[in-house]
């Protein structure tokens, strides 16, 4: 940011700001941070390995010993790779500079990246001493493990580092939208949804499904039960919806459908149990103003295992 003054005759003094354009890359977006106990990653007091001012370190965050670089000897259980493809993206460390010798800063990145332009933590020597702490997201390398983040240090001084938890991606599912189908019968809405994860979950293809055999859907397994989100539209004439027909895979426990209209629930709505996986509404019917929003919710009995996915079709004619 630039400041400028000027005085002109007769009037008062004017300081007039300019914003300088400022921004910085995006290293990571669409983390979970899972918390873990403080574990101690780095103490260069271990070993005599004091920072020097201006000298570049990397250190370790995998491995079941660490202790080379004053670590946890036993590791502090990070998440390695997988496949080529580090499942860690960043740690939440709380640094902490020790003993300077003069006033300075410690710099962190991820070492396949260049050295940034700004501190995470500034320090002084003071008389007593006094150690200074931060704790911040710290990003590490993507590309291969070790050597996973980088520190230099302005002025030689300890850095001791624990790590607090790690952020991790998050899968983001492809939506799933369900299909509107015409019939000899009438107007036919049917879709498809993957929930859960887990051993729970079967393998196979959730595909939409017809009314080819009447309202009852065909069986079939859910896909790789990753979660995922769909919208419906209602048709663009008012219809009336019934005979809504359900069939949930996996879980346990009472699990429901529900039809929204316009964010509203409706009577168009059925629930299913342990002893039978399929259901449907009944003789209900709601109306369907045109161009509503039409959506479903799906609610589950705590204590159940995790619901797989939902088939659901109903006619809205």
């Amino acid at each position: 940011m630039r400041f400028f003054r000027t005085t002109l005759p007769g009037l008062l003094a004017v300081t007039v700001i300019a914003a300088m354009p400022c921004s910085a890359e995006v290293l990571s977006t669409n983390l979970a941070l899972t918390t873990i106990t403080p574990c101690r990653l780095v103490d260069t007091r271990v070993n005599s390995q004091r920072m020097v001012a201006s000298v570049t370190r990397t250190f370790d965050i995998y491995g079941g010993n660490l202790s080379a670089q004053g670590g946890s000897p036993s590791g502090c259980g990070i998440p390695g790779f997988a496949s080529g493809v580090a499942q860690v993206q960043a740690l939440a460390i709380n640094f902490v500079a020790v003993s300077p010798d003069a006033n300075g800063n410690l710099k962190a990145w991820p070492s396949d990246h260049a050295i940034p332009g700004s501190s995470i933590l500034n320090y002084q020597k003071l008389t007593p001493n006094l150690n200074i702490a931060n704790e911040l997201p710290t990003s590490v390398r993507q590309d291969v493990a070790g050597g996973d983040f980088s520190v230099q240090a302005s002025s030689g001084v300890d850095v001791v580092a624990d790590v607090v938890g790690y952020y991790s991606t998050v899968p983001v599912a492809s939506p799933i939208t369900a299909s509107m189908t015409t019939s000899s019968g009438g107007g036919v809405m049917s879709g498809k949804i993957a929930l859960a994860s887990g051993d729970n979950c079967p393998s196979g293809s959730l595909s939409t499904y017809g009314y080819a055999t009447g309202v009852t859907p065909a069986s079939e397994a859910c896909p790789s039960c990753s979660a995922a989100d769909f919208t419906l539209l209602s048709p663009q004439s008012t219809c009336t919806a019934r005979d809504l027909a359900v069939k949930m895979i996996g879980g346990s426990g009472e699990r429901s459908l529900t039809l929204l209209v316009n964010g509203q629930p409706t009577p168009l709505s059925c629930s299913a149990s342990d002893g039978s996986a399929a259901c449907n509404s009944g003789s209900q019917e709601v109306l369907v103003p045109p161009s509503s929003e039409i959506a479903m919710r799906i609610d589950q009995a705590a204590g159940g295992a995790p619901l797989c996915g939902v088939q659901f079709g109903f006619r809205c004619n």
